[in-house]
């Protein structure tokens, strides 16, 4: 990220005492015997001194942990510590315990990996604390090797996110994190002086959407907040590109006072603190462009009823892709399978590799929702077995084959041949897509879109430790071509009348 400078914020006046404390809870060490080191050495009345600079307050952090771990590390002619049971752990763990919430999470945050690990109730808390933070830990630009989980952080500035450059291509990772995968949105992440982007699906320029409207200063994860056009919120996810200020005249996309000129509008004491900033300019947002966000919604739900409103799809979203699908008997029951999964928040397991554990992945999801349906599989076609590698070449269902798929049927697509062949891989040499030893995914069909003869499906499906999803772009099955169909029957003795 480039090394923009940044106004210094001024931060809380703190207390030598409550420096020294936070020191000593890092360290691992009974703050009460690392206060009396500390009075015995610099006067009984140290502690008190108010700490007013975030200069000052970072020289004696630096001095305190010297001191630290200089007691620490004394010890006597056999090299037995000078210092018995300076550090009590059952007493560090107390304190630790004592912490709640966001607050013992920054507590035990020191590298990137801490942050993308949690859930995304926490990302958001953080992210009100420390903004910026969000868009450090998943994203990078686009021409930059992504930062390593191991990575130490710094929890006070980012300058890429106060100072955004327009036209800065962002690639998205959520590092294996469910949670920010399904629920964090590019409003989460990037300020509010970033009103238009465009978004390259997958990295895909072809496959890109440009938003025509930012609804609120942040997402914060609320439905009817983030970043709009005419087929409604964008949402994005790994892989995605996402570009500063929108593709054409990025220079329009940012405006570097957008919050400032709402916080001048405030009658309210002014204040450094980020949660409180945030909370006085939303206020005065609500009232200068409420009415205008709510027209705009409402002029795009008169245009597409059915536009989505956030990243986690709602139940009435749910029903409006499904209650068009032209399914009966077991095809039926697995398309109604599909939408209580996703309404309910199932999640497939993560992949487990030791002896016995559960293989989670987009089988795995497949195989639930046929049992939830009541169903098991009849396999009809299978060209998987006739190739070898990853590229299915010319081994793949053919016309007649295609016109054969009906909702609620599992499907093996073939992504590798697409992906050797317009060579998607990163950096490394490895592939961007999880797929089998055949380069294949498991999904479910759930329709056509447009003329069937075009083969362009709308599909369902799921990855180890990710939430079922229907897929936000449609399946080319003349890129990605069919490799194994199989039909859903239902099981003998389920009365449906349908059986194998």
């Amino acid at each position: 990220m480039a090394d923009t400078p940044v106004p210094e914020a001024k931060p809380e006046k703190k207390t030598a005492q409550e420096i020294l404390d936070l020191q000593a809870l890092k360290k691992g060490v009974d703050k009460v015997k690392a206060r009396k080191k500390y009075t015995d050495k610099h006067g009984a009345d140290s502690l008190k001194a108010e700490v007013n600079t975030k200069k000052e307050q970072d020289e004696l952090k630096v001095k305190m942990e010297a001191e630290i771990d200089e007691e620490l590390a004394r010890k006597d002619q056999n090299g037995v510590p000078y210092v018995e049971n300076l550090k009590v752990k059952s007493k560090v763990e107390t304190e630790i315990k004592k912490l709640k919430g966001i607050e013992k999470v920054i507590n035990q945050i020191e590298t990137l990996n801490d942050i993308r690990n949690l859930d995304a109730k926490m990302l958001i808390e953080l992210e009100n604390k420390y903004p910026g933070i969000l868009m450090y830990s998943f994203t990078d630009r686009a021409d930059e090797v992504s930062k390593k989980d191991y990575e130490k952080i710094d929890l006070s500035k980012w300058t890429d996110y106060t100072n955004p450059n327009p036209g800065t291509k962002l690639k998205v990772n959520f590092h294996g994190n469910a949670f920010a995968e399904n629920d964090i949105g590019a409003a989460d992440l990037l300020p509010p002086t970033i009103r238009k982007v465009t978004v390259y699906s997958e990295n895909d320029p072809v496959n890109k959407r440009t938003s025509e409207r930012r609804i609120g200063l942040k997402g914060e994860n609320k439905k009817g907040r983030g970043f709009f056009d005419q087929e409604g919120y964008i949402a994005i996810y790994s892989g995605d590109i996402v570009i500063i200020g929108g593709e054409k005249e990025p220079e329009k996309g940012v405006e570097m006072d957008f919050m400032k000129k709402y916080l001048e509008k405030s009658d309210a004491p002014k204040s450094d603190d980020p949660e409180k900033q945030h909370s006085e300019a939303e206020k005065q947002y609500a009232i200068a462009q409420g009415k205008g966000d709510e027209d705009w919604l409402a002029m795009l739900e008169k245009k597409n009823p059915h536009y989505r409103r956030q990243k986690r799809m709602s139940d009435d979203e749910i029903a409006a892709l499904t209650e068009h699908v032209e399914s009966t008997g077991a095809g039926k029951k697995v398309v109604e399978a599909i939408a209580t999964s996703i309404k309910s928040g199932y999640r497939t397991p993560p992949y487990d590799k030791r002896p016995g554990g559960i293989k989670g992945c987009c089988f795995y999801w497949v195989d639930h929702i046929y049992q939830e349906a009541g169903v098991k599989r009849n396999m009809i076609y299978n060209s998987v077995s006739q190739y070898s590698g990853r590229d299915c070449g010319d081994k793949h269902a053919d016309k007649f084959r295609l016109d054969q798929i009906k909702p609620g049927d599992h499907i093996y697509y073939n992504q590798e041949r697409e992906y050797i062949q317009e060579h998607r891989t990163n950096k490394k040499g490895e592939q961007l897509h999880a797929v089998d030893d055949n380069g294949n995914h498991s999904a479910i069909f759930i329709g056509w879109i447009g003329p069937q003869e075009n083969h362009i499906a709308q599909m369902a499906s799921s990855s180890a430790g990710m939430l079922g999803r229907f897929h936000k772009n449609p399946v080319d099955f003349n890129k990605m071509p069919v490799t194994r169909i199989y039909k859903p029957v239902f099981k003998r003795g389920s009365g449906n009348g349908e059986v194998v």
